[in-house]
């Protein structure tokens, strides 16, 4: 995956809860398209409940905006790191210098990711489907149930996602 990703709340009842959320917690957020090192939105597991925040994205002191899923395990920049998932619409990758916008047929995905004090990093894995022929990394996306799998228990199982690919 490359550095972007894009971020519309939608103006649906699950939407507007999330706005409500970020305006009580004095979240500071960009909607949009979404560059490293800005802040993004993330939920995260508090004790017994999800929690929502807002993050840096990326390392900037380890220049790193994204993980290997297939590293996560055997790579010491990663000890210590939590699990969270990122809050999108979909996210950008370029081949042969053209911008492709990827999504689901949801209006909200998840991004599985992990972050520490310093920020957070988009784990990505190999590409699937359609999206081998524009790029090698595709970030993990969940749904739901599989998003509160990963918050809860740490596992990283998931459908591959049917995705659209649009050229931006």
């Amino acid at each position: 995956m490359c550095g972007r990703y894009f971020l519309k709340l939608p103006d649906t009842a699950f939407g507007e809860k999330i706005k409500r959320k970020t305006n009580e917690y004095s979240l500071f957020y960009k909607e949009g398209e979404i560059f490293p090192f800005d802040d993004v939105l993330v939920f995260i597991r508090d004790k017994d409940q999800i929690d929502i925040r807002s993050m840096k994205w990326g390392l900037k002191e380890k220049h790193r905006i994204n993980a290997r899923k297939e590293t996560l395990i055997n790579t010491d920049i990663y000890k210590g790191m939590r699990p969270c998932v990122i809050i999108a619409s979909g996210f950008y990758e370029w081949h042969l210098k053209k911008k492709y916008f990827i999504n689901t047929d949801s209006e909200i995905i998840y991004l599985a990711a992990i972050y520490n004090d310093e920020g957070l990093l988009i784990i990505t894995e190999d590409s699937y489907k359609d999206m081998c022929d524009i790029h090698d990394r595709i970030p993990i996306i969940f749904n739901n149930k599989e998003m509160l799998e990963y918050l809860f228990q740490g596992d990283l199982k998931h459908m591959m996602k049917d995705i659209q690919i649009k050229e931006v």
